[in-house]
This record gives structure tokens, C-alpha cells and sequence, in this order.
């Protein structure tokens, strides 16, 4: 298993065959790759596996705030 700190290095392991994949959240998944799109070239969303994690959502509000 590879591990990293940074999670920049992780586009760098994927382009140098060091990893398979890393898991992206649906919510963030798509900007990531659009940034991306030169470096690697290759970085691909595989639309045919998803993983769920069944995990509540929060959002904070202010009292007021109607």
C-alpha cells in the first residue's frame, strides 16, 4: 500500500503508475480534473465504479439566518 502527505503528490503517483487510483468525493471529483487537465493528461473519472460511504452532511447556519 502507498500512503502520502500531501495530496498533490497523489496526481504525480497516479501519472508515474506508483498508484491505481485515489477516491474523490462526488462533490469535488469533477473541478479536481478540470484543474487538471494537462497534468497528468491522462487522469480519467472511471464512471462505471462508485463507492458510498453513507456519511451525514452538515451545514452551519447563523440563528438568524432565515
Amino acid at each position: 500500500m502507498k500512503t502520502s502527505l500531501e495530496f498533490e503528490s497523489l496526481f504525480g503517483m497516479l501519472s508515474a503508475h506508483e498508484i491505481d487510483y485515489f477516491a474523490l468525493g462526488v462533490n469535488a471529483i469533477f473541478d479536481l480534473v478540470e484543474a487538471r487537465k494537462v497534468s497528468p493528461p491522462q487522469l480519467q473519472i472511471n464512471s462505471e465504479i462508485a463507492f458510498f460511504y453513507p456519511f451525514p452532511t452538515y451545514y452551519f447556519v447563523r440563528k438568524g439566518n432565515a
